[in-house]
């Protein structure tokens, strides 16, 4: 017998809203679409999948049915479901009243005339496989089992939890599946994923629904849509009582294009969105200069796609092998667009998935990159360490926890020394402090001087050149180098007074060298210097081997504390020091000045408000990072 069953059992806890698709709430639209696409671009890894040289096609198409055709709802018996809910969460909930109105608008949708639905098709797929078995089939995975995947290497789904997005878009909580799959099988069933309640005999609801015949899935296709029958492999999902998301075409456009333009440009993928937007590799490059969905777009995109279709000399690239030959690739692309001047590396899965944005990136320019995981091993790893959205990678999520860390960090450090190495330039761009002035001021206004005062000094004197040369950087051999992903600058290794360096760059702190510019041991607690301070000038600049800052002040200093930050779009991270040096020049004189440390701040101390300051320091991160300085004296 057809029917809606929701298994109840004695002593068990209420499951309320908060515990079904918590991760997908906050941008429904742009989750669903997300998610749909990326199930049906991992059966291409799959052995079910037969390749006919088509693309796989995604369809979402909106449509309306009555209530009473809602498979089970014939004679009001879902309404009669949904009337049991409302009544005993109404008295349960006596504070937070969410629940209860849920219910109460799921009422007045199925007292109404129409309903709302959104089909979601894909063909060129093989289907769910196995839905005549109860456990461990791509059909038990998506209807019964909960948190359970089973995916085969260089798939993008890992956690399964990505079917949630679809009930979280739906007023009702309640989806229907149905497949045409290449071993022979149709199947439907429905699914309402509601709270748990208290029934009149005691026993209590888990929350979950299902619409089945003896309870296992009907023998059949689904065709709820009038306008559609499916005639070939594949899979439809129906999601009753559609969300009215306003612009939710154009958004879904969006989030396909941000997270599928690899698979899309390949021609892996083409989406139809309605009766208005087709995306293919054709027409991507219209829809995303389409203003109504470029609203929604980042302009991040727009960049990534322009690596795709631009000229071979355009384009930079470097290659790693991780754990296969060659298995990652790097390409970037210079931009010639305005981005607000943040630089990102998208990290795209095998399947042409995106799955998040690396930032923290050195500052070589305006660029974007696409990092390819081509290998199969390589993608395996990494979608083991992703969250339930697919954005992004912890360490924490597996056993080996370590070993994770390190991968995750030999990923980057290649993306970072690989932009190195691509797009060094001789110095950063420069820029202005808060508050220091229209214009930046060039090397030579440094180090300028009055005329008028400049000869009044020396007037009837004789003045000796001094030639002022620094200490030559002594080399080390190649077993002094490390190999590992922690190697040091060679900029960084200088020798004290009697020529030794660890491998490090760290001097000896047992035998501290008597040169006063060296960084102290310890750090300087220097709480009174809390005083926000505008230098007259401040530069700063950077290669690969060093950054340097150079600043003159206002007035006479007794001390000063220099804070340094590596500059982040959401948080600063702080900097680690490696090497640090200072130089004061003071009309003719150029000498070094003492240095002391104190966590990421540089203090200097006795400061002349007519001596130019240049401090050059190595910090402890590989490339070149913009960094935010703050300067600060006493009170």
């Amino acid at each position: 017998m057809k029917q809606w069953t929701f298994p109840s059992v004695m002593n068990i806890g209420i499951k309320g809203f908060n515990d079904i698709g918590e991760e997908f709430k906050d941008n429904p639209m742009y989750n669903l679409a997300k998610e749909i696409c990326q199930n049906s671009l991992d059966t291409k890894v799959t052995e079910s999948f037969e390749n006919n040289g088509q693309p796989i096609k995604v369809e979402f198409k909106e449509f309306w049915i009555k209530p009473s055709e809602i498979p089970g709802n014939e004679n009001n018996e879902f309404k009669r479901i949904i009337e049991e809910e409302y009544i005993f969460n109404e008295k349960y909930y006596t504070l937070d009243k969410t629940v209860p109105e849920f219910y109460k608008n799921a009422l007045n949708i199925l007292n109404g005339a129409n309903v709302r639905c959104l089909r979601i098709s894909d063909t060129n797929t093989p289907g769910l496989l196995g839905s005549n078995k109860e456990v461990h089939s791509p059909w038990s995975n998506l209807t019964k089992n909960a948190g359970v995947t089973d995916k085969p290497e260089g798939s993008a789904g890992s956690k399964g939890k990505g079917k949630f997005a679809s009930f979280i878009c739906s007023e009702l909580y309640t989806v229907f599946y149905s497949t045409k799959s290449n071993d022979g099988l149709d199947a439907s069933c429905g699914i309402s994923r509601l709270t748990g309640y208290k029934k009149n005999d005691g026993m209590i609801t888990i929350g979950e629904g299902y619409y089945e015949e003896n309870n296992k899935p009907l023998n059949c296709c689904l065709n709820l849509d009038k306008n559609y029958i499916r005639n070939n492999y594949g899979t439809d999902i129906y999601v009753i009582g559609f969300k009215n998301n306003e612009n939710w075409k154009e958004k879904m456009c969006s989030a396909i294009i941000e997270n599928f333009f690899v698979a899309i440009y390949n021609g892996d993928l083409v989406v139809d969105i309605g009766e208005e937007f087709e995306i293919n590799k054709n027409t991507i490059g219209d829809l995303i200069d389409n203003k109504n969905i470029s609203e929604f777009l980042l302009s991040d995109t727009v960049c990534y796609y322009k690596i795709l279709i631009a000229n071979k000399d355009e384009i930079l690239s470097k290659s790693y092998s991780m754990f296969e030959n060659n298995d990652v690739k790097l390409l970037l692309r210079k931009d010639d667009i305005d981005t607000n001047d943040v630089n990102k590396v998208a990290s795209v899965r095998l399947t042409g998935m995106k799955i998040l944005d690396l930032n923290y990136l050195p500052r070589l320019g305006k660029y974007h990159g696409i990092l390819f995981m081509n290998g199969l091993k390589v993608n395996d790893y990494f979608r083991k360490l992703e969250n339930a959205t697919h954005s992004n990678w912890s360490a924490d999520r597996v056993q080996n926890s370590l070993e994770a860390k390190e991968k995750i960090k030999e990923l980057k450090n290649f993306v970072i020394k690989s932009i190195n190495e691509l797009m060094a330039g001789p110095i950063l761009d420069e820029v202005d402090a808060t508050g220091v002035g229209e214009t930046l001021p060039d090397e030579d206004e440094f180090s300028k001087k009055d005329d008028n005062s400049l000869n009044e000094s020396i007037e009837n004197e004789i003045v000796r050149v001094i030639e002022i040369r620094e200490k030559p950087l002594r080399k080390i051999n190649e077993k002094d180098q490390k190999t590992n992903d922690n190697d040091i600058d060679e900029a960084a290794l200088e020798p004290d007074e009697s020529g030794e360096v660890n491998k490090t760059g760290e001097h000896n702190l047992n035998n501290p060298p008597s040169n006063p510019n060296l960084m102290s041991s310890k750090e300087c607690k220097y709480s009174e210097v809390n005083k926000k301070l505008i230098p007259k000038k401040i530069r700063l600049t950077a290669t690969i081997e060093r950054y340097e800052l150079m600043l003159t002040l206002n007035k006479n200093e007794k001390i000063i504390k220099i804070n340094f930050e590596i500059y982040g779009e959401s948080t600063n991270e702080k900097v680690v020091f490696k090497n640090v040096k200072c130089f004061s020049e003071n009309k003719l004189i150029k000498h070094t000045i003492p240095v002391e440390i104190e966590s990421n701040s540089i203090v200097l101390k006795n400061m002349n408000r007519d001596s130019v300051y240049k401090i050059q320091f190595v910090i402890d991160s590989d490339g070149i990072w913009p960094l935010e300085v703050k300067v600060y004296g006493e009170e």
